[in-house]
């Protein structure tokens, strides 16, 4: 069973996060889904709605795990990462839109299911590890809201001023 952490954030406090998520390891952070089966790191997050795949993303530490595997989707045309069998973290963004707040989250699973001896494993610990070092920085910088629920100090001006926190 997988993990997550919610959360609310504006622009400025998105940008916080990457820079402390890269500067967790030999950090890339990958789309997640791609033509071709050669996964680029992308250096900016894209603008919102600015296309297809800027609301979600991958974030995988190669100093921690080589673990990346990727599927072919036939019917869509392209290949995605399998993050159920890779050792990333799934990166939903928050955004802003009709004055609202919709929440991002950070996911990621720990175990995988081995095919070939038909029973489930876990992933590097080193991995575990990782996550809850990110998922500590997002509880110890953003404010508390519900279970597994946090808001940025960005996204709490912008509630304080009247705008809503759509629930996830």
């Amino acid at each position: 069973m997988g993990r997550q952490i919610s959360f609310y954030m504006t622009t400025e406090d998105e940008r916080r996060f990457v820079d402390f998520v890269r500067s967790s390891g030999r950090v890339q952070i990958l789309p997640e889904s791609a033509s071709k089966d050669n996964f680029r790191p992308v250096q900016e997050l894209a603008t919102p709605f600015s296309g297809k795949s800027w609301a979600g993303y991958v974030l995988f530490n190669d100093s921690i795990s080589r673990n990346l595997v990727t599927m072919h989707i036939p019917n869509v045309g392209n290949y995605r990462i399998d993050k159920l069998r890779s050792s990333v973290i799934e990166f939903n963004r928050s955004f802003v839109k009709d004055s609202k707040i919709r929440p991002g989250r950070i996911w990621a699973q720990f175990t995988f299911l081995d095919s070939e001896k038909k029973t489930i494993l876990p992933k590097e610990q080193a991995f575990e590890e990782w996550y809850e070092t990110i998922a500590t920085w997002l509880r110890k910088n953003y404010k508390h809201l519900d279970r597994q629920v946090y808001v940025a100090p960005g996204a709490q001006r912008l509630r304080d001023q009247g705008m809503d926190l759509l629930p996830y």
